[in-house]
């Protein structure tokens, strides 16, 4: 997936390219810090791995989080036609554009080559211990992200934005676990990862909202003179807001003992 995202990223046309990119280094680092602890693999070799994917990752979120926020502006003002949002709209295509180049030099880099060789190397080694199966570590793996996600939930009522993302973080590292683990796992994993999902996305939400009004906030100091970022900042607000209030019940369908049961069952037939 990683490699048939780059050329999409690269030509830049369509967003989703590098959004395909990003998710997929996201998924092959949850994926490796899961092996780290099964013997088979090389522990060193896969944090090495997981500190090079990282700054690729923040390589394409420099492109990726301005061309959310421009999205989210650009469907504001389809429906706002008056309200003037330059001093925003500029900054962030500046911000796009900069990231953009800053990105395709890490593409053309020696560095990413290498990259790709070693996870290509990674992919064709064969298992030198044929007697370890999938059971033997990928309960403990799925259960203690599990753990961590109900950790990160703990004190929800007074939560700060960047305890919510820490416990999007979380739930996105449990997701990527039970994707990996879906065949052998079986059963109902559909329905766990659907309820982890709706989780995950409430949170992005809400981080975005967050993240967004933190710029604008910026702008307004830049351009007192604008009122119409006051009126763009208390529409992401109250949007913001009834997000907050709404979690709840998507929270405790996760958190439940219904869903604590259904997953210790799945691994529990492992």
């Amino acid at each position: 997936k990683l490699r048939e995202a780059e050329p999409v990223a690269r030509d830049g046309a369509d967003p989703e390219g590098v959004h395909a990119m990003r998710v997929a280094t996201r998924r092959l680092r949850t994926m490796f810090q899961i092996l780290e602890s099964a013997p088979t693999f090389d522990a060193d070799e896969l944090k090495q791995l997981r500190r090079k994917l990282g700054r690729l990752a923040d390589a394409l979120g420099a492109v990726r989080d301005p061309d959310v926020m421009l999205d989210h502006l650009q469907t504001y003002l389809d429906a706002h036609p008056d309200a003037d949002l330059a001093p925003l709209v500029d900054h962030l295509t500046a911000r796009r554009e900069h990231g953009r180049e800053a990105l395709l030099k890490a593409l053309d880099k020696p560095a990413f080559g290498k990259l790709i060789a070693k996870l290509d190397g990674l992919i064709a080694r064969p298992s030198p211990d044929a007697t370890r199966q999938v059971r033997h570590f990928a309960g403990s793996a799925v259960w203690s992200r599990y753990e961590a996600v109900l950790h990160g939930g703990a004190a929800l009522a007074d939560a700060s934005p960047a305890a919510l993302h820490e416990l999007r973080i979380a739930c996105k590292r449990l997701r990527y676990a039970l994707e990996l683990f879906e065949a052998p796992l079986a059963g109902e994993v559909g329905a766990l990862l659907k309820t982890l999902k709706a989780v995950q996305d409430h949170l992005g939400e809400i981080q975005d909202h967050a993240t967004a009004l933190g710029l604008v906030a910026e702008r307004r100091a830049a351009h007192p003179d604008s009122p119409d970022l006051d009126t763009y900042a208390a529409h992401r607000t109250l949007d913001r807001d009834r997000l907050s209030k709404e979690f709840a019940p998507v929270w405790s369908a996760l958190s439940g003992l219904p869903y604590r049961a259904r997953l210790a069952a799945l691994i529990a037939r492992l």
